[in-house]
């Protein structure tokens, strides 16, 4: 069906500039979002939202000759990272949005855990393409705050834009064990910004759902005939989810008293990257 569309929209000086809720199937594209405490909130329940040509600005030129400011009052996307997964809720997606002027610990893309959603951890990151930020502080750019009911947390960089400055393409990850184990060595590095992040530079990663048929099995000890990674259950059930890179895995189950537990998962892969080289369940 044909999406509809928000054309040259101009949003200014508001508590949020855009609020998605239930919503779904529609552009906002060719528009100015200035000034506003959030240019735009993505929460739960939304479906095929996308921004195209548009522009953030956390102030003005007119504030700033006029009124002399030099700092934001707010941010810019405030983004939920924890959609429902398996349907047909999605995070919002960017194509050529620029952000302007956001400096003074004011940030561009804020990823935020929404507690109306039915799903405890990661659902589907927002990927984005054609982003630029201009005046705007590195401290600006994304990251992952430090919360524990997260740890399994990633956002793709396929341009090599939205990481730190003098990184490529990769990924911005929550900065643990759990999400750089499998990495090649020397390609995650703790983001300066904030050390709950990390940028993984050249790495393609997806997440993979394992569904044990025992429920026993507590935890999931997952190796790549290099590294080995021991995986507790995810926040909304008995299975595991582990966000990897292309490679060969193989591993077994264990219970509560660390014994091994013989099983036959299921397995489910999530939605696909934009880089190519990402894992299957094949692997």
């Amino acid at each position: 069906t044909n999406r509809g569309v928000l054309d040259n929209i101009k949003s200014y000086k508001n508590e949020e500039g855009f609020k998605h809720h239930i919503t779904g199937n529609f552009v906002i594209k060719n528009s100015l979002i200035a000034e506003n405490n959030y240019g735009m909130r993505h929460g739960v329940w939304n479906t095929g939202l996308e921004l195209q040509d548009t522009v953030f600005k956390g102030f003005t030129d007119d504030s700033e000759q006029r009124k002399g400011l030099k700092c934001p009052n707010g941010h810019g996307i405030r983004a939920s990272f924890n959609t429902a997964l398996g349907g047909t809720e999605d995070a919002v997606k960017l194509t050529n949005v620029t952000f302007s002027k956001y400096k003074c610990g004011k940030r561009t893309i804020v990823p935020y855990f929404d507690p109306r959603s039915s799903n405890k951890g990661m659902g589907h990151p927002i990927q984005a393409t054609g982003t630029s930020f201009v005046n705007s502080e590195e401290s600006s750019k994304p990251y992952f705050g430090c919360m524990d009911y997260s740890s399994r947390l990633y956002m793709e960089d396929i341009e090599g834009t939205l990481g730190p400055n003098g990184k490529g393409p990769g990924f911005i990850v929550r900065n643990n064990k759990e999400m750089t184990a499998f990495a090649p060595e020397g390609k995650c590095s703790s983001i300066s910004t904030n050390g709950c992040s990390a940028f993984c530079e050249d790495v393609c990663l997806r997440m993979i759902r394992i569904n044990p048929a025992n429920s026993d099995s507590t935890k999931l000890v997952l190796t790549n005939q290099v590294q080995n990674m021991t995986f507790s259950r995810d926040p909304n059930g008995n299975f595991f989810s582990v966000v990897v890179p292309d490679g060969s895995y193989s591993g077994h189950f264990l219970d509560t008293n660390n014994n091994e537990v013989l099983d036959l998962p299921s397995l489910q892969a999530y939605k696909k990257p934009l880089c190519s080289n990402y894992v299957t369940t094949d692997n």
